[in-house]
């Protein structure tokens, strides 16, 4: 091999290895180039599909601290922007919503509200009146301002709310009592026409049924789900709830006399069980005083 053979073969030789050099680094760097447009390129259709899933929407948050209880007024409200998923709940609401409501409990400033966070004053129907009663019997623990549910409780263990939620206006009870349960001397309710009625049809059960109460139970939280009126009231009550010029929005149901019939079957039932241990024992007494007046003689 010549001189001049040889140095072109080492020429082409140290052009690739030169070649070979640069393009190494640059694939490298071309591959990291690549990797990070794929990731990037990635982060970008996850945050598009993120952002397809949410939705844009106005709310308001509090510019002050709120006791529970404390009425929200306008100026106490701040309009903020907030983005959140569409399949959950945000609290996204109107300025008429919020402004002019009550706080639930406390909130701190900065708390976005929603209409779950706030309630309005009682709205009264024309048929509300404030009604004193003085045969219920109240534990001692009761204050007013309480929320309550109206009960009868009847011998043979059946036990019905005449009346849900209301709120304790005022409560009067003789302090000499030392008992735990005790009857309230005045206990003054905000209620309606067709409440007074099935208070009143209670009040006729506990006369003609020995051993029947009524009595009050409290809600531990004015924001409990109220419970569900289910006690039946007598036949005569039940007509005159049916055409009661007073009684707003009331709904005859054939199924609340079905369940007063029942209610009087296991009434009777018990009635007659009664009588019957009534006799036994009235037979035991008089004779063991028979037997006794024998001995004697």
């Amino acid at each position: 091999m010549s001189v001049t053979e040889f140095k072109r073969r080492n020429k082409k030789t140290y052009f690739l290895m030169g070649t070979g050099s640069a393009l190494v680094p640059a694939l490298i760097v071309i591959l990291v180039i690549s990797l990070q447009w794929y990731q990037c390129s990635q982060k970008r259709q996850l945050l598009e599909k993120e952002l397809d899933q949410t939705t844009v929407k106005s709310g308001f948050i509090l510019k002050q601290n709120v006791s529970k209880g404390q009425k929200i007024e306008k100026a106490m409200l701040q309009e903020v922007t907030i983005r959140a998923q569409k399949d959950k709940m945000v609290c996204s609401v109107g300025l008429k919503e919020l402004a002019g409501k009550y706080a639930k409990c406390d909130f701190k400033k900065g708390t976005c509200l929603n209409s779950q966070c706030v309630y309005e004053e009682t709205e009264f129907s024309d048929d509300m009146r404030i009604q004193k009663f003085d045969f219920m019997e109240i534990n001692n623990m009761v204050q007013q301002g309480d929320y309550i549910d109206i009960r009868i409780a009847y011998p043979s263990g059946e036990d019905y709310i005449v009346a849900r939620h209301k709120k304790v206006l005022q409560i009067q009870s003789d302090p000499n009592q030392e008992n735990q349960m005790k009857k309230a001397e005045e206990i003054f309710l905000q209620i309606s026409e067709e409440e007074i009625l099935r208070i009143a049809s209670a009040y006729v059960d506990t006369i003609c049924y020995s051993g029947t109460k009524i009595y009050v139970v409290t809600y531990l939280d004015q924001f409990q789900q109220a419970g569900i009126v289910d006690y039946p009231v007598n036949p005569m009550v039940y007509e005159l709830l049916g055409w009661n010029p007073n009684v707003v929005d009331y709904t005859a149901s054939d199924q609340e006399m079905q369940q007063r019939s029942i209610l009087e079957g296991h009434l009777s039932a018990y009635a007659s069980q009664e009588m019957k241990e009534l006799t036994k024992q009235t037979a035991a007494e008089n004779e063991f005083i028979s037997d006794t007046a024998s001995f004697f003689e």
